[in-house]
């Protein structure tokens, strides 16, 4: 830990995002080894599709973005908002409150907030049914702890910009206080999107740090279903962090 904090505390202005999440030991790439075959665990997506046999399972990939490991440097999280905060700026996009979305989205949202002098407010994940073996969480977002006003231009704060599927749970709550969503901001978008299209019709901007499209997989697509058979794979990067990044640095990694 103290080697990854030490060279966190290396980071400046002028490094690259993968490289700032790389020294802050948040970037995992599963390796391959001298004939192509992966030799690391595929990871797990957030976004979800129907099998057609009424499962809804993950997406997978190759590539893991995990700002978690970024977000516990002050330093680190400042550069980004600053970054964010040009771009709100360079789009001349006004606003009142700045959004956290849970959990990715909360430090980094208050540090926006600070340099933008703007009001800082977060929602929560409620859990309404818990993950069983056949069945995935089933939760809604509410603003417990703060609140939203009538009129409200709001900006919401994400880290990594996926699916939108946490997106669209956000809109409906910004929309019940009767506010508007004029920007979404995050440090990593890989979803390939630069505009979120709002239930209503609507569209705003997707503000990104560092843009960066990552291709995800059905499980029974013939890029990863052979992996995915083997078990291969992790659901939850998070949870298996110091095992893919043991993956990554094997000697047969290439």
């Amino acid at each position: 830990m103290h080697r990854k904090a030490t060279l966190a505390a290396q980071i400046n202005q002028d490094d690259e995002a993968l490289d700032i999440l790389t020294k802050c030991d948040g970037y995992y790439q599963c390796p391959k080894d001298s004939a192509g075959n992966y030799a690391g665990p595929l990871v797990g997506y957030a976004g979800r599709y129907d099998d057609g046999h009424g499962h809804q399972l993950q997406y997978v990939g190759d590539v893991y973005y995990n700002f978690a490991r970024a977000e516990r440097f002050p330093h680190v999280r400042d550069l980004f908002a600053r970054g964010i905060l040009g771009m709100l700026a360079g789009g001349e996009i006004d606003f009142d409150a700045v959004i956290g979305a849970p959990m990715g989205g909360i430090l980094l949202s208050g540090d926006i907030g600070r340099l933008a002098n703007r009001r800082t407010v977060f929602m929560e994940k409620k859990v309404d049914e818990a993950e069983t073996a056949t069945s995935r969480e089933k939760s809604h977002l509410i603003m417990d702890r703060h609140e939203l006003f009538s009129g409200d231009l709001a900006v919401l704060s994400e880290d990594v910009v996926n699916n939108l599927s946490t997106t669209g749970k956000a809109w409906e709550v910004i929309q019940s206080f009767g506010a508007k969503l004029v920007a979404i901001t995050c440090a990593f978008n890989r979803s390939g999107k630069d505009l979120f299209e709002c239930p209503d019709g609507t569209s705003v901007p997707i503000l990104c740090y560092k843009w960066i499209p990552t291709a995800q997989y059905r499980q029974d697509d013939p890029m990863v279903a052979r992996y995915i058979a083997a078990g291969q794979w992790v659901k939850k990067p998070k949870d298996h962090w110091p095992e893919l990044k043991a993956a990554m640095e094997a000697p047969s990694a290439v």
